[in-house]
């Protein structure tokens, strides 16, 4: 593995972030509501239920990716705390929305938690069982969901997480809206050959990433893209080398965009690629075609993660979207 060199990078929220794109799935387990006659229960991934007598309205997301789709499902009036990366527009979609809610939680503090006086905490998995538990010890409503894959797992996630905060036709909505978007980007670009599709080789600050079983090796298939690092055989947990990068010479490298904190992170990090010996011979060096999608897209969970799709099939054929 290889990344940005000589930079403090928080090391634990990175490697959260990272497994975003390389770990998770819905599981069939993971109930949605049932309708009872004084209200409605819910049943989570862990086996959990949780019985609301009525919509819950205040609201707590402890991931940037639920921040964007409850700004979209549910008034802000109905969000006690986002996520504490919902106001950095580098990671969060849904940035310019975010002043709407005042209240941020950092990390995983009981007490910060209860101080909001939650009726419904939506907790990702890849946050561990424990935490879920010590909030449900003290009475906090938990609702922990399996981290999606694929695009047609974080269409349902939308569902399921629409009809918990009862906001369904919303959440209809926003998957029809995801379905639109691919729509277009398949008209725009058509049916292209096999053969004559781009190998793509995706890296973060951290490295290469993106193997099988990744979110960025299903936006890639909506992108018509060869995604080399799964050619390759690298999957979703896989240590990808610099000498692996060469033997796929990919040609296009899809570069981080997000600085990560700290001023120039990412621009110094396509320069560190761009001017490695080790990848001069790789054709996304040789064409120059370093591109930077939107980290914002590329590692969201939400809708927003169609847009990816479409800056991934604008850079490989920019041909197809000629206004």
């Amino acid at each position: 593995m290889f990344g940005l060199k000589n930079k403090k990078v928080p090391a634990l929220l990175l490697a959260a972030l990272f497994l975003l794109l390389a770990a998770g799935c819905v599981r069939a387990d993971e109930k949605t509501t049932v309708q009872e006659s004084s209200g409605y229960s819910i049943t989570d991934v862990t086996g959990s239920k949780i019985f609301f007598k009525e919509p819950p309205k205040r609201i707590i997301s402890l991931s940037s990716s639920v921040d964007e789709i409850l700004l979209d499902l549910v008034a802000p009036e109905r969000i006690a705390a986002l996520s504490i990366l919902a106001d950095d527009p580098g990671i969060c979609a849904a940035a310019a929305k975010a002043g709407t809610v005042s209240a941020r939680v950092k990390g995983n503090s009981i007490e910060s938690i209860l101080m909001l006086n939650p009726d419904l905490v939506l907790m990702p998995d890849w946050r561990g069982r424990e935490s879920a538990e010590s909030l449900r010890s003290v009475g906090v409503a938990v609702y922990m969901y399996s981290t999606p894959v694929t695009l047609s797992e974080i269409e349902a996630s939308i569902r399921n997480i629409a009809q918990i905060v009862n906001a369904r036709e919303k959440g209809e909505e926003l998957a029809q809206g995801m379905r639109n978007k691919l729509d277009r980007v398949r008209e725009s670009l058509g049916e292209i050959p096999t053969a004559q599709r781009q190998t793509v080789a995706a890296m973060s600050l951290m490295g290469a990433f993106g193997g099988s079983g990744t979110t960025f090796d299903d936006l890639c298939k909506y992108a018509q893209v060869k995604n080399g690092l799964s050619l390759a055989g690298a999957e979703k947990n896989s240590i990808i080398s610099k000498e692996m990068i060469v033997a796929i010479d990919p040609e296009i490298f899809i570069l981080p965009s997000w600085d990560f904190g700290e001023a120039n992170n990412a621009k110094n990090y396509v320069e560190q690629i761009r001017n490695d010996p080790a990848f001069s011979s790789v054709r996304a060096i040789k064409s120059n075609r370093l591109v930077q999608v939107h980290d914002a897209y590329l590692y969201s969970t939400s809708h927003y993660a169609v847009q990816a799709v479409e800056e991934l099939a604008r850079a490989a054929y920019p041909d197809k979207f000629a206004e």
